[in-house]
């Protein structure tokens, strides 16, 4: 009996060991600067957008670096954001740091999944360059960043 026990411990503390191996790459990514959340609401004319992408990025100017990150405008005007990993997943979230913010109006491609650009009326063509755009905003480590835009004609 008292091998057995002994055969049970050290197992869980094998299991215990693997698990917190496995753990340690979860949270923090060693590949990306630090990130933080960031959600919002985009309006034009007191009206939500819909159908769109929000872009967030990096303002190299103010001494941001990392990649851009972008979102899927739901139909009230609400948004989240996620940024790629570098290893084909997404993590929520924009790097910390000044970002030119773009919202450019999609559609969906009826021949495949794919969402695509299309021009529109809801969206002016300002928004939807990070060379024109005046969307820039402050992204702060710690916090959940709420950042609602009103889009002006």
């Amino acid at each position: 009996m008292a091998a057995h026990c002994g055969i049970v411990k050290h197992c869980s503390i094998i299991t215990f060991m693997v698990c917190c191996l496995m753990l340690g790459g979860c949270g923090k990514h060693p590949n990306l600067p630090p990130m933080a959340k960031v959600h919002g609401k985009i309006t034009f004319r007191g009206e939500p957008v819909s159908n769109a992408c929000i872009e967030f990025y990096p303002d190299q100017t103010k001494g941001t670096n990392g990649p851009m990150a972008v979102g899927q405008v739901e139909s009230d005007g609400t948004y989240t954001v996620t940024t790629r990993d570098g290893k084909g997943g997404n993590i929520e979230g924009v790097v910390v740091g000044f970002h030119r913010v773009c919202i450019v109006p999609i559609s969906p491609n009826p021949n495949s999944n794919e969402i695509v650009p299309r021009s529109t009326k809801t969206v002016p063509r300002k928004y939807t360059t990070s060379a024109n755009t005046d969307l820039i905003v402050e992204i702060k480590a710690g916090k959940d960043n709420e950042c609602d835009f009103e889009l002006k004609p």
